[in-house]
């Protein structure tokens, strides 16, 4: 295995713990109801993006205030 697999693999398993220690179920459905499919699956990614996983990337993506206070949950 070479060292930066190994390195990402690492860091997607402390960038998923951190996810599931964080997630918050209630805030989710309050900033994911009434949208899209597509809006939550974005939502979760950019969550995953915040938790540092070496796999996502961060949108830039203008979100409202609701997925704001959801994505908050992962930062610090």
């Amino acid at each position: 295995m070479l060292a930066q697999e190994e390195i990402a693999r690492l860091r997607t398993r402390y960038a998923m713990q951190r996810y599931h220690a964080r997630f918050n179920n209630v805030a989710y459905i309050a900033a994911t109801e009434g949208k899209s499919v597509q809006y939550a699956n974005a939502l979760i990614d950019e969550a995953m993006a915040i938790c540092g996983h070496p796999y996502y990337k961060l949108s830039h993506r203008r979100w409202a205030a609701e997925a704001q206070d959801f994505l908050k949950t992962f930062g610090g």
